[in-house]
């Protein structure tokens, strides 16, 4: 399907394959598991084209690796989810979620397309590219149609071009305060609706989660995620704007093993990532210094959470070793 070439793969090559294996072994088991207990029709088929790309993904990856002599990460597996369990979340949550995973994905093969020189590595990418925005397509369209769509707030349309003509435009800390630009809006709701799935995500992982590290560590990371939703509502509100919530909680009751603690954390890992990446671009576009500074903030304390996560992971020997340079010091001793 891809053409082969001689040429070594570079670093970013590699991280990218072995990121994307990672990343889509653990969504294999989380569908998985949520397809064992669907029964609507059109999310099962959503499940199913999910289940086909991740599959054909690992499939990919793990013949490039082998080809090139690349050990193939452990990953996860079967082993990492209990299919008996009652379903944890509710079908309709489920299309957030993998509508989530799928913008995450979008952002990713992106930054690994512009990175790969491999005829048959960016012939992969933007096929992965685009089958990604097919999901996301699909998704979306079910959501539209059943009427659980989350939009973004609207804004007037412009009908003149205008300068700026006042360093008013900047300020944010005192005094009178701009509405928000439609940038703005657009970044502080997409980080809104993000931790609000974290927040479901965490739920629901805390009541099946065994070790109780990882139990304090999700009933933290919900706090957290409820506190940077607020935040992220507040500038909302503070320009007339309407924050839509849903109506689903999206967690059942069950409280029985169903994912391993190993694949919880390195879900959540994946996902605050993911949420430093968003709020790095958010800080980059918007211009009010309050807004700026609440971005600063609120990065310094998902990353420390990140840390405090990265350590359980460690101390449980959960964590994979990326692949990396060469430690030449350690050569020589």
């Amino acid at each position: 399907m891809f053409q082969n070439a001689k040429a070594q793969l570079t670093a970013a090559e590699i991280q990218g394959l072995w990121s994307n294996y990672m990343a889509d072994s653990m969504a294999l088991v989380f569908i998985k598991q949520f397809l064992g207990h669907c029964k609507d029709r059109d999310i099962i088929s959503v499940l199913k084209h999910a289940i086909k790309l991740s599959t054909s993904h690992l499939k990919f990856i793990s013949q490039t690796f082998e080809n090139e002599g690349i050990a193939i990460p452990r990953g996860y597996s079967d082993s990492d989810y209990n299919p008996e369990a009652p379903p944890l979340f509710t079908d309709s949550f489920l299309l957030f979620y993998i509508k989530n995973m799928t913008k995450t994905g979008l952002a990713t093969y992106g930054a690994f397309l512009s990175g790969s020189s491999r005829e048959d590595i960016r012939t992969y990418t933007t096929e992965s590219l685009e089958t990604t925005a097919d999901l996301f397509n699909q998704t979306t369209d079910i959501l539209l149609k059943r009427g659980l769509e989350i939009r973004c707030p609207l804004t007037p349309y412009p009908k003149e071009n205008k300068l700026i003509k006042s360093t008013q435009f900047l300020a944010g800390w005192w005094g009178e305060q701009r509405p928000l630009t439609s940038g703005e809006v657009s970044n502080l709701f997409m980080n809104l609706t993000t931790q609000n799935n974290i927040a479901t995500l965490m739920t629901g992982f805390s009541q099946v989660a065994q070790n109780e590290d990882v139990k304090h560590f999700l009933n933290k990371g919900k706090k957290i995620a409820k506190k940077h939703a607020e935040t992220f509502s507040g500038f909302l509100k503070e320009s007339d704007l309407q924050t839509p919530v849903r109506s689903d909680t999206g967690v059942t009751t069950s409280n029985t093993l169903t994912f391993s603690d190993r694949l919880i954390m390195a879900q959540i890992a994946l996902l605050l990532e993911s949420c430093i990446g968003d709020y790095g671009i958010s800080l980059s576009l918007c211009h009010r210094r309050d807004l700026s500074l609440n971005y600063v903030k609120l990065t310094s304390e998902i990353s420390t959470y990140g840390v405090d996560g990265a350590k359980i992971l460690i101390k449980n020997e959960w964590m994979e070793q990326p692949p990396g340079a060469v430690d030449r010091d350690n050569l020589l001793l």
